[in-house]
This record gives C-alpha cells, structure tokens and sequence, in this order.
C-alpha cells in the first residue's frame, strides 16, 4: 500500500 495514495485517496474522500 502507498501512503501517497492513501492520503490523495483520504483528501479526495475528504473534499468530497
């Protein structure tokens, strides 16, 4: 798993 893609995944959930 990529953090980096977590976070973007989690930011994109978040400004959703």
């Amino acid at each position: 798993n990529d953090p980096f893609i977590e976070t973007k995944y989690d930011a994109y959930m978040l400004k959703s």
